[in-house]
């Protein structure tokens, strides 16, 4: 799982790096793919011995109903399976997701689910973090 990434700010600055404990909830890390639009304050952190800047209080800028359709459709690995559940990891940002066994609406698909098998799923936030919509999960 990427635990950090690179922002390239507006000005034409160089790229600044943030960690993902940067961002302020698990949430906001399925809204951080290439190309989204962020808010971030710029500090020094050491890095290597030298002081540099980085980015913290990383936000990505995103209108509700933006929000909810970047949640829909999102493709993801399939990284574990059990009887019960599987892991997937979002393609674009890496972040991991729970797939129960009901995620997919066909009982043939879960039997023919394997590690590494690409699905598209809505994704939905529980207190557990995020986990696929019951019945949303498809085999690409």
């Amino acid at each position: 799982m990427k635990r950090y990434g690179f922002i390239k700010p507006h000005d034409g600055g160089a790229n600044l790096f943030f960690h993902r404990s940067s961002v302020s909830d698990e949430e906001s890390l399925l809204y951080l793919v290439r190309g989204a639009d962020v808010t971030f304050v710029v500090r020094d952190a050491l890095h290597e011995g030298a002081l540099k800047p980085r980015a913290e209080e990383v936000e990505p800028l995103l209108s509700e109903d933006r929000r909810d359709r970047a949640l829909n459709e999102r493709r993801s690995r399939i990284v574990h399976k059990s009887d019960v559940y599987a892991l997937a990891e979002d393609i674009p940002t890496q972040e991991r997701m729970y797939v129960p066994r009901p995620g997919l609406a066909d009982e043939r698909d879960w039997r023919r689910l394997r590690v590494g098998d690409v699905v598209t799923s809505d994704i939905e936030f529980t207190e557990r973090g995020p986990k696929a919509v019951d019945g949303s999960v498809r085999l690409d």
